[in-house]
């Protein structure tokens, strides 16, 4: 699993590298108030992805649903609140797939 082959520094960084430019791409409202939010969303997520989920699922699979499930959600949720639209449940979605695209990518060639 990518788990195994990454260090979470470094995932995280790769996380904050795919997502951040999405985040500020869809929100448009500016980086100076995106920018933190990105970071703060994900500053959540990512370590409860990462550190606590795994040792809640024996099954990868179901990890990775369940996990991924309710890091878009929250993220979603998170940045519809903050801009009070839809384009922020779309922020949300469109940086978390890109981040499990090249995640899953990822695994297979590592």
């Amino acid at each position: 699993s990518i788990l195994a082959c990454m260090s979470w520094p470094l995932a995280f960084l790769l996380t904050l590298s795919l997502e951040i430019p999405v985040v500020l791409l869809v929100l448009k409202r500016g980086w100076r108030k995106d920018l933190p939010l990105a970071l703060l969303a994900n500053s959540i997520t990512h370590p409860i992805l990462w550190f606590v989920l795994p040792s809640l699922f024996t099954d990868y699979l179901t990890f990775l649903i369940v996990g991924e499930l309710a890091v878009f959600s929250f993220e979603a949720l998170l940045y519809a609140g903050a801009v009070r639209g839809w384009h922020g449940a779309l922020a949300g979605v469109a940086a978390n797939s890109l981040s499990l695209g090249v995640g899953l990518l990822l695994q297979l060639v590592l």
